[in-house]
């Protein structure tokens, strides 16, 4: 966690741009969320969300944080992992637009 500038939680029906040490983080617009000792996230229910004031300036102090390093080995693979849906579980509906 300590080489990550930032992650992106894709959840059902928003993403969230996950900052691992957000609580250092300046924020006068308000965007973090989160209740935690160190991480915070926004959250983005559309497309136009990435585009909001603020969010590209919380992903350029998160990239000039001190003590970010770099791995000692460059990373060469990339691993993904789905959760398949369980059997028999009716689908959730949110209110809110699907972005996929």
């Amino acid at each position: 966690m300590k080489d990550n500038i930032c992650l992106i939680v894709v959840y059902r029906d928003h993403v969230n741009l996950l900052f691992p040490r957000g609580a250092d983080l300046n924020d006068p617009r308000g965007l973090l969320e989160g209740t935690g000792k160190a991480m915070r996230h926004v959250k983005m229910f559309t497309v136009a969300d990435v585009g909001r004031p603020g969010v590209r300036a919380l992903v350029s102090q998160a990239k000039k944080r001190p003590g970010l390093g770099k791995p000692a080995t460059p990373l060469r693979k990339v691993t993904t992992t789905l959760k398949g849906k369980q059997a028999g579980a009716p689908a959730a509906h949110s209110a809110r637009p699907r972005l996929f």
